[in-house]
């Protein structure tokens, strides 16, 4: 991005607190690391990255500002679906060549005391980026943030596909082996997802359990073995892979309002 356009872009935390540990003074221009070093021209600055970065959030789009300082500052939000989790930033620029008028009002804001030869000296070798060059900048900074945006929808198709298929799997694997000892993390292997990501895709869509799709089946088979041949209780709950007759008892009158013999 330097090369292209001539200026440093940055991934920006959304904390405030964290905007001007970021930058630091080495990748701050002199005369703002210089600004910044009092408590009032913190205070400044942090008003003018509030305010726009606040901008920013509310139109989901890339802004351009001037500081109180009069120099430019760019500013895109990172969206994570509808919510802003960063900010890419550029800036700390003039639009044009230095003036006794812009170094006035830097002069006024900061009060007399603070405003030293040094920071003048500082302000007036403050790189200049042309207001059109900004713009164009704020472009790209859309730029990216359309293919940042269409990255996320990607990978989100790509998760919903993969879940669909992972809970495809443990269904699978659970009518075959329902009769059986099932454990999560065979059912998570055989799926090929992790147990807890596994747990997450079956609870997402109505709120099911693996355990209470393997109740289902296990009681849907016991129906089948007792319309089959009558058998007792014991050994139907054995059969159809319930722990004890008792529990298969319970869960059997639970569902069907009737006892199983």
């Amino acid at each position: 991005c330097h090369r292209l356009t001539g200026r440093s872009i940055y991934l920006v935390s959304v904390d405030p607190a964290h905007w001007r540990a970021f930058h630091g003074r080495r990748r701050m221009n002199r005369f703002c690391a210089l600004v910044q070093a009092s408590g009032r021209g913190r205070a400044l600055c942090l008003a003018s990255d509030t305010r726009l970065r606040g901008r920013c959030r509310v139109l989901k789009r890339a802004c351009l500002e001037r500081c109180w300082a009069g120099l430019f500052d760019a500013v895109a939000p990172v969206l994570d679906g509808a919510s802003v989790s960063g900010f890419l930033a550029a800036g700390q620029v003039l639009p044009g060549t230095p003036t006794a008028a812009g170094w006035a009002r830097v002069r006024r804001a900061l009060g007399p005391a603070l405003s030293t030869g040094e920071l003048r000296g500082a302000y007036a070798r403050t790189p200049v980026y042309p207001a059109q060059k900004m713009r164009e900048l704020l472009r790209l900074f859309q730029l990216f943030i359309g293919y940042i945006a269409e990255l996320q929808e990607r990978v989100a198709l790509l998760e919903r596909s993969s879940e669909h298929e992972a809970v495809r799997r443990a269904k699978r694997y659970l009518a075959e082996h329902w009769r059986e000892r099932v454990r999560l993390a065979d059912v998570a292997a055989y799926a090929n997802v992790s147990p807890e990501h596994l747990c997450r895709l079956i609870r997402r869509p109505a709120g099911n359990t693996l355990t209470g799709l393997l109740r289902t089946l296990r009681l849907d088979g016991a129906k089948r073995l007792l319309a089959a041949s009558p058998a007792g209780i014991g050994e139907l709950a054995r059969e159809a892979g319930f722990r004890s007759p008792a529990h298969f008892d319970r869960l059997f009158r639970r569902q069907t309002g009737h006892t199983p013999t």
